[in-house]
This record gives structure tokens, C-alpha cells and sequence, in this order.
């Protein structure tokens, strides 16, 4: 059962590790990878649901990257969605509380 988050991580770090192998545009490797770290497992079926974007976003549609995350904080339907189910999925003390970044 272990097996298969390993090989998803795996693939992710190498897929990260070589940018040219199924991408060529830059990307945010660390912080994306960091960010996965700190996502409780129980939320990953909520973060990862590809059915939210769609009917929870759907201004976003066509973005990639960079602007389709950003496209996402900002959709209050998709925030408050993924709030619900990661609120359902993931007992209190799975959640972390993210800090705001002050420096802008």
C-alpha cells in the first residue's frame, strides 16, 4: 500500500530533476515539492481531485503553471471546496495552519 506514494513521489523528483523529460517551460520545483511535504496525506484526495477545478473554477480553464495556481487561491468556490473536504477528510490535528507571508 506503501508502494504506490513512493512511486509518485519518485516520478515526481525525477520528472523534477530532469525539467526537459516531460516539460520544457521553468517551473517551481522546490517550493512545489515543499509544499506537497507539508499537505497532510489525508488532503491529497482533495488537492490533487481533478473534478474541483473544473466545476469550482472554471474562470480557470486554459491556464497553466504559475497562473493556474494563482488562478486557483484566488477562485473562492475552489478555496471554499477544498476547505470542505480537506475539513471532512483530515482530523483537526492533520491540519496545519499556513502562515501569511507579510513581505508584500
Amino acid at each position: 500500500m506503501l508502494i504506490i506514494p513512493l512511486y509518485g513521489l519518485l516520478l515526481a523528483v525525477s520528472v523534477s530533476a530532469f525539467p526537459g523529460l516531460l516539460h520544457d517551460k521553468p517551473h517551481q520545483t522546490l517550493e512545489v515539492l515543499d509544499n506537497i511535504h507539508n499537505t497532510p496525506y489525508c488532503a491529497y484526495t482533495c488537492v490533487f481531485n481533478e473534478k474541483y477545478p473544473v466545476r469550482f473554477a472554471p474562470e480557470c480553464q486554459g491556464s497553466e503553471g504559475q497562473e493556474l495556481g494563482a488562478c486557483l487561491c484566488l477562485a473562492n468556490g475552489y478555496q471554499y471546496m477544498l476547505d470542505q473536504c480537506i475539513g471532512i477528510k483530515c482530523p483537526a490535528e492533520d491540519r496545519k495552519i499556513v502562515p501569511s507571508n507579510t513581505t508584500h
